[in-house]
């Protein structure tokens, strides 16, 4: 692969290859082999200091996340008269869709109200985003107005209202509207924005996360640019594809051994985008695949993985009190701190004899999920003052003994062991969830070196997890539309 790279220089090639065969040392080793100008591009943080790390303290490589990459190429064009005096960087907004609405003085639409008008519109210009539609469509609004394909012409007028408000200094002074990357991608897109020569070659991390604006800037990047991606990691919907590249593919693995390459090709089956290629491990050694019929048979060191947020809370909280030098991975504890206040208030609420229908929502819930000791943590006292004291008493990964993450937050981790908790497996239960299930079990299969641990029925509950899922992003439509105003179907 790096001499197909080292052999065509400034070119785009799209490497597409599955989790753990080398994409970064093939980085590493291109930078050693061919010296010039790179700028690396990841989704997250951690992901370019976990780069930042392996690199020698004298490369001259410029590391950015997505969103300051998206930044950085805002400000180059604004710089050279490009965008009409207005930066478009990342920005969260500040205003309920309530307040915004009434703040861009949109109408009624029929019988939506002016904040369910915004939330179509909103809807509707982030699907058009991860589109390569030059403007925006009557299909973009399929998925809030329902199939009965009311007349979209006034919501695509309001949409396209909404688009230059995102883009309008007075508007966006103190945060009105949300601004992303993909949003930032498709504006500079839509004005032939070049990127600047100055930043060479562009390596991009996890580029089955890019949309096709961004790929329409990319492309046409001349010192060059190497897609690093797996579609299988692309946790939900499906990756577009590159308008021209040269295709390479990476499929055995240099992370893991042999014994687990007929699990990782199974949950590959399960998924949907067609006859993947076979995974094959590294044939110089094994990592062995442990069955267990008892959560408690699994090691107290390495990597523990859930697909529930409550079991991961419960059993953080159990190794804590036992001593236990526990790590949570920061994107799973950021989802914890975001969704724990729901079942905390609902207990609080009734137990002071207050409405008790969300505490029972939750308890039925977690029955449903054979989870019935989950709201015992929360009804036996585990407070928002509890989880300060458990969050304080969690330790920095070089200190862990034990490692606590989500399936679908594992990504870009490796460890020795990894145990995977039977709630990998059946998941797909909740409309909200967007990732799919499998996919998720893709990525958590394939961080273990040299041991992976997992239910007897592991395959067979995520064959089931997956039916779950597709049943759920239908439900979840439906209440989409219900939401925006759309009237349920007739019986």
């Amino acid at each position: 692969m790096l001499r197909a790279i080292a052999a065509n220089p400034d070119e785009l090639i799209d490497l597409q290859a599955y989790a753990g065969t080398g994409k970064g040392h093939l980085v590493l080793a291109l930078l050693q082999a061919r010296p010039g100008r790179y700028t690396y591009v990841a989704p997250t943080r951690g992901q370019v200091e976990a780069f930042r790390a392996r690199l020698p303290a004298d490369a001259g490589t410029r590391l950015l996340t997505q969103i300051e990459f998206a930044n950085a190429i805002a400000r180059h064009a604004a710089a050279n008269g490009l965008t009409g005096g207005f930066v478009p960087t990342y920005r969260q907004s500040t205003l309920t869709l309530r307040e915004a609405a009434a703040r861009l003085g949109l109408p009624d639409i029929g019988a939506r109200r002016p904040d369910q008008v915004l939330m179509i519109a909103l809807d509707a210009i982030n699907r058009w985003c991860a589109s390569s539609a030059p403007s925006l469509q009557a299909w973009h609004f399929q998925r809030s107005l329902g199939a009965a394909q009311l007349e979209a012409t006034p919501f695509i007028a309001a949409a396209e209202f909404v688009w230059r408000c995102m883009f309008d200094p007075v508007v966006q002074k103190g945060g009105c509207l949300r601004l992303d990357a993909g949003h930032i991608g498709k504006w500079l897109a839509l004005r032939a924005v070049p990127l600047p020569v100055s930043l060479g070659m562009v390596l991009v991390d996890e580029a089955h996360d890019l949309s096709p604006a961004w790929k329409q800037l990319l492309a046409t990047h001349a010192p060059g640019v190497v897609s690093l991606g797996d579609p299988h990691q692309r946790l939900s919907g499906r990756v577009q594809r590159w308008s021209s590249a040269k295709t390479l593919e990476m499929h055995q693995s240099v992370r893991q051994g042999r014994q687990v390459d007929a699990l990782v090709n199974q949950s590959l089956a399960l998924d949907d985008l067609g006859e993947p290629a076979p995974f094959v491990g590294a044939s110089d050694r094994a990592t062995g695949l442990r069955r267990y019929d008892d959560w408690s048979a699994v090691p107290s060191t390495g990597a523990r993985l859930y697909g529930s947020l409550w079991r991961m809370l419960l059993e953080a909280n159990e190794l804590v009190a036992r001593g236990a030098r526990v790590h949570l991975h920061p994107a799973s504890r950021q989802a914890l701190l975001k969704e724990v206040d729901g079942p905390i208030d609902a207990w609080r609420s009734a137990a002071a004899g207050g409405p008790g229908q969300r505490w029972e929502s939750f308890v039925q819930v977690c029955a449903k999920r054979g989870q019935a000791d989950i709201p015992a943590l929360f009804a036996g006292g585990f407070d928002a003052a509890a989880l300060q004291r458990l969050l304080g008493q969690l330790v920095d990964a070089d200190e862990a003994s034990v490692v606590l993450c989500l399936a679908q937050h594992a990504k870009n981790l490796q460890f020795a062991t990894v145990s995977m908790a039977p709630c990998c497996f059946d998941s797909g239960h909740d409309a909200r969830a967007l990732h799919s299930p499998v996919r998720a079990a893709y990525v958590a299969i394939t961080r273990a070196q040299q041991q992976l641990w997992l239910p007897g029925d592991a395959m067979e509950q995520l064959q089931l997890s997956a039916q779950r899922h597709d049943r759920a992003v239908d439900e979840r439509r439906r209440q989409r539309r219900l939401a925006s105003g759309y009237p349920p179907p007739r019986r």
